[in-house]
Protein backbone atom coordinates (compact mmCIF):
# COMPACT_ATOMS: atom_id res chain seq x y z
CA UNK A 1 0.00 0.00 0.00
CA UNK A 2 1.31 3.65 -0.54
CA UNK A 3 1.67 5.49 2.29
CA UNK A 4 1.75 9.56 2.86
CA UNK A 5 3.66 11.05 5.65
CA UNK A 6 1.60 14.02 7.15
CA UNK A 7 3.70 15.36 10.23
CA UNK A 8 5.45 12.21 11.08
CA UNK A 9 2.78 9.83 11.27
CA UNK A 10 1.88 7.46 7.73
CA UNK A 11 -1.72 7.16 6.89
CA UNK A 12 -2.65 5.13 4.02
CA UNK A 13 -4.34 6.50 0.69
CA UNK A 14 -5.30 3.17 -1.03
CA UNK A 15 -5.16 0.00 -3.17
CA UNK A 16 -2.52 0.15 -5.35
CA UNK A 17 -3.39 -0.62 -8.84
CA UNK A 18 -0.93 -4.02 -8.46
CA UNK A 19 -2.60 -5.58 -5.65
CA UNK A 20 -5.92 -5.05 -7.33
CA UNK A 21 -4.60 -6.61 -10.53
CA UNK A 22 -3.38 -10.04 -8.10
CA UNK A 23 -6.52 -10.03 -6.28
CA UNK A 24 -8.38 -10.30 -9.90
CA UNK A 25 -6.14 -12.55 -10.87
CA UNK A 26 -6.60 -15.07 -8.20
CA UNK A 27 -10.73 -14.80 -8.04
CA UNK A 28 -9.96 -15.49 -11.91
CA UNK A 29 -8.14 -18.79 -11.43
CA UNK A 30 -10.32 -20.10 -8.60
CA UNK A 31 -13.12 -19.47 -11.01
CA UNK A 32 -11.27 -21.28 -13.78
CA UNK A 33 -10.62 -24.49 -11.60
CA UNK A 34 -14.35 -24.30 -10.12
CA UNK A 35 -15.94 -24.28 -13.55
CA UNK A 36 -15.49 -27.60 -14.85
CA UNK A 37 -16.58 -29.56 -11.58
CA UNK A 38 -19.53 -27.15 -11.72
CA UNK A 39 -20.39 -28.85 -15.45
CA UNK A 40 -19.36 -32.41 -14.09
CA UNK A 41 -21.78 -31.87 -11.31
CA UNK A 42 -24.25 -31.09 -13.90
CA UNK A 43 -23.97 -33.80 -15.98
CA UNK A 44 -24.45 -36.09 -13.86
CA UNK A 45 -27.80 -34.32 -11.74
CA UNK A 46 -29.07 -34.40 -15.49
CA UNK A 47 -27.84 -38.12 -16.14
CA UNK A 48 -29.60 -39.02 -12.69
CA UNK A 49 -32.62 -37.22 -13.61
CA UNK A 50 -32.46 -38.88 -16.49
CA UNK A 51 -32.42 -42.38 -15.24
CA UNK A 52 -35.20 -41.77 -12.63
CA UNK A 53 -37.03 -40.45 -15.72
CA UNK A 54 -37.06 -43.88 -17.19
CA UNK A 55 -37.79 -44.86 -14.07
CA UNK A 56 -41.20 -43.46 -14.13
CA UNK A 57 -41.89 -44.35 -17.61
CA UNK A 58 -41.22 -48.11 -16.84
CA UNK A 59 -43.36 -47.96 -14.33
CA UNK A 60 -46.28 -46.07 -15.85
CA UNK A 61 -45.83 -48.70 -18.74
CA UNK A 62 -46.22 -51.36 -16.57
CA UNK A 63 -49.47 -49.69 -14.78
CA UNK A 64 -50.96 -49.27 -18.26
CA UNK A 65 -49.86 -52.81 -19.15
CA UNK A 66 -51.56 -54.25 -16.07
CA UNK A 67 -55.04 -52.92 -17.10
CA UNK A 68 -54.76 -52.77 -21.09
CA UNK A 69 -54.32 -55.93 -23.17
CA UNK A 70 -50.59 -54.35 -24.01
CA UNK A 71 -48.18 -51.53 -24.00
CA UNK A 72 -49.50 -48.45 -25.28
CA UNK A 73 -48.38 -47.34 -29.14
CA UNK A 74 -47.20 -44.13 -27.62
CA UNK A 75 -46.43 -42.47 -24.53
CA UNK A 76 -49.29 -39.47 -25.35
CA UNK A 77 -51.60 -42.31 -24.31
CA UNK A 78 -50.08 -42.55 -21.06
CA UNK A 79 -50.65 -38.53 -20.73
CA UNK A 80 -53.79 -38.92 -22.17
CA UNK A 81 -55.24 -41.93 -20.15
CA UNK A 82 -57.61 -40.84 -17.03
CA UNK A 83 -56.25 -40.68 -14.80
CA UNK A 84 -53.09 -39.84 -16.24
CA UNK A 85 -50.12 -42.41 -16.16
CA UNK A 86 -47.79 -40.06 -17.13
CA UNK A 87 -46.75 -36.56 -16.38
CA UNK A 88 -47.46 -34.26 -19.52
CA UNK A 89 -43.75 -33.26 -18.90
CA UNK A 90 -41.98 -36.41 -19.68
CA UNK A 91 -44.75 -37.86 -21.87
CA UNK A 92 -43.75 -35.11 -24.32
CA UNK A 93 -40.14 -37.07 -24.23
CA UNK A 94 -37.92 -34.66 -23.33
CA UNK A 95 -36.77 -33.92 -19.39
CA UNK A 96 -33.70 -31.44 -18.13
CA UNK A 97 -31.83 -31.97 -21.26
CA UNK A 98 -32.66 -35.34 -22.13
CA UNK A 99 -35.09 -36.86 -25.28
CA UNK A 100 -36.79 -40.02 -24.71
CA UNK A 101 -37.72 -42.67 -27.06
CA UNK A 102 -40.60 -45.07 -26.89
CA UNK A 103 -40.38 -48.23 -29.08
CA UNK A 104 -43.47 -50.56 -28.83
CA UNK A 105 -42.47 -53.93 -30.20
CA UNK A 106 -44.59 -55.88 -32.76
CA UNK A 107 -45.18 -58.37 -29.62
CA UNK A 108 -48.11 -56.23 -27.52
CA UNK A 109 -45.56 -57.26 -24.57
CA UNK A 110 -42.56 -55.94 -25.71
CA UNK A 111 -40.83 -52.40 -25.45
CA UNK A 112 -37.73 -50.83 -25.71
CA UNK A 113 -37.19 -46.99 -24.22
CA UNK A 114 -34.13 -44.53 -24.69
CA UNK A 115 -32.93 -41.61 -23.26
CA UNK A 116 -30.21 -39.55 -25.38
CA UNK A 117 -28.94 -36.74 -24.19
CA UNK A 118 -29.84 -33.41 -26.48
CA UNK A 119 -26.58 -32.42 -26.90
CA UNK A 120 -24.44 -34.97 -26.11
CA UNK A 121 -21.39 -33.74 -23.78
CA UNK A 122 -23.70 -30.61 -23.30
CA UNK A 123 -26.51 -31.78 -21.76
CA UNK A 124 -25.36 -35.57 -21.02
CA UNK A 125 -22.85 -38.03 -21.54
CA UNK A 126 -24.37 -41.32 -21.66
CA UNK A 127 -27.39 -42.91 -23.80
CA UNK A 128 -29.48 -45.27 -21.53
CA UNK A 129 -31.92 -48.15 -22.64
CA UNK A 130 -34.43 -49.86 -20.44
CA UNK A 131 -36.94 -52.95 -21.94
CA UNK A 132 -39.99 -54.34 -20.59
CA UNK A 133 -37.80 -56.01 -17.71
CA UNK A 134 -37.24 -52.66 -16.22
CA UNK A 135 -33.12 -53.05 -16.03
CA UNK A 136 -31.88 -49.35 -16.70
CA UNK A 137 -28.43 -50.06 -18.98
CA UNK A 138 -26.24 -47.73 -20.21
CA UNK A 139 -25.81 -47.66 -24.29
CA UNK A 140 -22.07 -47.89 -24.57
CA UNK A 141 -21.40 -47.37 -28.21
CA UNK A 142 -22.85 -49.52 -31.25
CA UNK A 143 -26.12 -49.99 -32.25
CA UNK A 144 -29.19 -50.01 -30.23
CA UNK A 145 -30.67 -53.31 -28.45
CA UNK A 146 -33.48 -55.37 -30.37
CA UNK A 147 -36.65 -55.21 -28.15
CA UNK A 148 -37.18 -58.54 -26.92
CA UNK A 149 -34.62 -60.19 -27.94
CA UNK A 150 -32.94 -63.91 -26.11
CA UNK A 151 -29.39 -62.19 -24.78
CA UNK A 152 -27.08 -62.68 -27.24
CA UNK A 153 -29.14 -62.46 -30.61
CA UNK A 154 -27.64 -60.64 -33.00
CA UNK A 155 -24.64 -60.38 -31.22
CA UNK A 156 -21.61 -61.88 -32.81
CA UNK A 157 -19.33 -62.98 -29.50
CA UNK A 158 -15.72 -63.66 -31.76
CA UNK A 159 -13.70 -60.62 -32.15
CA UNK A 160 -13.05 -59.56 -35.71
CA UNK A 161 -9.43 -59.27 -36.58
CA UNK A 162 -7.41 -56.93 -35.06
CA UNK A 163 -10.55 -55.17 -33.63
CA UNK A 164 -7.93 -55.48 -30.29
CA UNK A 165 -11.36 -56.91 -28.58
CA UNK A 166 -11.22 -60.18 -26.52
CA UNK A 167 -14.53 -61.61 -26.65
CA UNK A 168 -15.35 -62.40 -22.99
CA UNK A 169 -17.05 -58.59 -22.73
CA UNK A 170 -20.33 -59.69 -20.90
CA UNK A 171 -23.89 -59.21 -23.05
CA UNK A 172 -26.79 -57.87 -21.24
CA UNK A 173 -30.24 -59.86 -21.29
CA UNK A 174 -31.26 -57.75 -24.59
CA UNK A 175 -29.42 -58.91 -27.91
CA UNK A 176 -27.73 -56.04 -30.03
CA UNK A 177 -29.51 -55.22 -33.56
CA UNK A 178 -27.18 -54.94 -36.13
CA UNK A 179 -29.10 -51.83 -37.53
CA UNK A 180 -31.39 -49.86 -35.53
CA UNK A 181 -34.63 -50.81 -37.75
CA UNK A 182 -34.28 -54.39 -36.74
CA UNK A 183 -35.41 -52.99 -33.09
CA UNK A 184 -38.91 -54.10 -33.93
CA UNK A 185 -38.10 -57.70 -34.88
Amino acid sequence: MAYVRERGHRHARGILFIELMIVVGIVALLTAAAIPHFRQARLTVNEQAATESLRAIVVALQSFRATQPGYPSDLGELRDATPPYLNPKLASGTRQGYVFTYTPGEDTDKFLVTAEPEMPGVTGRSTFVVDEGGVIRPLVGGPLPIVGAPAGEGVDDAPEEGDGSTGDQPQDAVGVASESSDLLH
